[in-house]
């Protein structure tokens, strides 16, 4: 029997699956209709309807190549920290590291995600 945890770690894989499958039919079943989403861009998205109107507008003019989780970080108050690498071809490639934030509410439903990018390639400086 899968634990809370482990049912929100589905859905946070189902999420990131659909961004590399094009596939949004159930979003719906993922997210509230008054989630909230800050995308790495800066843009910020106040409810399912914008977000879903955002998709289908990215879908047209990104392809993602990779979108992989590399670890997942439970809190106590239904807060995950989800760390990932990012590979799409919009005009030109891009790759990088971020960090999503993502809150859920009593049922398993996502409320917010937020997400921050990084590098990825980084320096060590004092490393030798």
């Amino acid at each position: 029997m899968e634990s809370i945890i482990e049912r929100k770690e589905i859905v946070i894989h189902e999420y990131f699956n659909m961004w590399l499958t094009n596939d949004f039919e159930h979003l719906e079943d993922l997210m509230t209709i008054d989630c909230t989403y800050q995308d790495s861009s800066g843009k910020c998205f106040l409810s399912l309807a914008e977000i879903e109107k955002w998709i289908e507008e990215k879908k047209q003019k990104r392809r993602i190549l990779s979108w992989d989780v590399k670890k997942i970080w439970p809190t106590m108050d239904n807060t995950f920290f989800v760390l990932w690498n990012f590979t799409s071809v919009e005009k030109t490639a891009c790759n990088f590291d971020g960090i999503s934030i993502i809150q859920f509410d009593r049922q398993g439903m996502i409320t917010s995600i937020r997400e921050y990018k990084s590098n990825s390639e980084h320096e060590f400086p004092y490393h030798y």
